[in-house]
């Protein structure tokens, strides 16, 4: 009868007998998991040894797609059932440390767990981790793991983007995982300021426009005359902001309407502009335009300007025809507009109608949307820890805004069509 309860009992241990390692323990594994980015992470593991017999081999399983791997001390790589295993020999009876180095790169986008010191064929008496993420989570954010079932009991801390842990006893028939809910992710600390500052730079761009952007209220009175201090370049100069080549041509409609100047057509459909008379009124850009149209273009030689400046002569290149036709019509014309727009186009002519309260602050608002195209280019750099990479985030940020700017300074923003177009160059 005793007989049968040793065998009953031996029965019964069996198992554990077979199962049980004893060749070796491993008394404690240190890890540091850091990732590059979501699915890809490069673990770096610590392990102490005790070896209790000679010619010992550990094995460690990992994934077929596991790639840069590195172990201080001799082993053997084998590719064995889609896994790739490190093989560890020890033919010494004593006490062992080894580092192991591997990345990972999760191709599964279904299953986003991470083994910690796990798929070692023993026990490991304790277990120190350091995880180090892509972004700032809460305890909410992270979950542990043995064999797929939820830990509740695992002692851990979050310090901003690292979790710091440990676990003790973990069977060699276990696995310790991990997994982060991306999806419910929070926000780190750059990726907060990429949407704080943007925020009150928008308040205080409104904030500029309140104070100094505002048009004044003015009272409006109709007329039905134009006043004479008033041109028509300078309307279009109030209307468009600038005076156009084009719109410069109402202005000779109107020195042919005050009688300085006739339009005769010809039977061959050109055009002849005859001087009437000489201006005598006291607008310096109409006298400029009058004088460039109706200048000679006389090649002289130097020797003729030598004797011009000797004698005081009249230089031939400075006076002025009566009359110009179709030859030299619009050479002469060009030549008058170019003369009047570097005027009536000067910030000093500006000045009279367009106040500079708004305009001196423009500066700071350039200054903070280069701020918001530094923040918003470097965040990819930033969280995929990138550092070296932000000079190119400066670099095409400046360029975004000098091509910003262009285009600002060219278009009209007062044609629909033209808002438009900058609304898809800015998309």
């Amino acid at each position: 009868m005793r007989n049968i309860r040793y065998l009953l009992l031996l029965i019964i241990l069996l198992p554990t007998i077979v199962l049980a390692n004893d060749n070796y323990n491993i008394a404690s594994c240190d890890t540091e998991i850091t990732f590059a980015n979501d699915n890809e992470y490069t673990s770096s593991e610590n392990i102490d040894f005790n070896f209790n017999k000679e010619n010992t081999l550990v094995t460690k399983t990992l994934p077929i797609n596991t790639k840069n791997i590195l172990v201080d001390k001799d082993y053997f790589l084998a590719t064995e059932n889609e896994s790739k295993i490190i093989k560890i020999y020890s033919n010494e009876f004593d006490k062992r440390s080894y580092s192991i180095r591997y990345t990972i790169k999760n191709d599964n986008k279904e299953s986003n767990k991470v083994n910690i010191c796990s798929n070692y064929n023993g026990n490991i008496s304790n277990i120190n981790f350091r995880l180090d993420l892509p972004n700032t989570i809460s305890e909410d954010n992270i979950k542990f793991y043995i064999n797929n079932i939820e830990l509740t009991d695992i002692s851990f801390y979050i310090d901003n983007k690292t979790v710091i842990g440990n676990y003790p006893n973990l069977k060699e028939t276990d696995t310790l995982s991990f997994s982060i809910n991306y999806d419910e992710i929070y926000y780190g600390t750059y990726t907060i300021m990429c949407i704080i500052i943007p925020i009150i730079f928008a308040l205080i761009s409104a904030l500029i426009w309140f104070f100094y952007g505002r048009d004044s209220k003015y009272k409006i009175n109709r007329i039905s005359k134009l006043p004479k201090s008033i041109s028509l370049l300078d309307i279009a100069l109030v209307n468009d902001g600038e005076v156009t080549e084009e719109e410069a041509f109402y202005l000779l409609l109107d020195l042919a309407n005050r009688g300085y100047l006739e339009i005769v057509e010809n039977k061959n459909n050109t055009f002849t502009i005859i001087r009437k008379k000489d201006y005598d009124g006291k607008n310096y850009i109409e006298a400029s335009f009058i004088k460039a149209l109706f200048r000679k273009t006389l090649r002289v030689t130097i020797s003729e300007y030598v004797e011009v400046i000797t004698d005081n002569k009249n230089h031939p290149i400075k006076e002025l025809v009566n009359e110009i036709s179709d030859d030299n019509l619009k050479a002469n014309f060009k030549r008058a507009c170019n003369n009047i727009l570097g005027l009536i186009n000067a910030n000093e002519e500006k000045d009279k109608y367009f106040e500079q309260k708004s305009d001196s602050k423009k500066l700071y608002l350039i200054a903070m949307i280069a701020i918001i195209l530094v923040l918003v280019t470097s965040l990819p750099f930033i969280e995929m820890n990138k550092l070296f990479l932000l000079p190119l985030a400066v670099i095409f940020s400046v360029i975004v805004l000098y091509i910003l700017l262009y285009f600002v300074s060219i278009i009209n923003l007062k044609n629909k069509k033209n808002r438009i177009e900058i609304i898809i160059i800015l998309a």
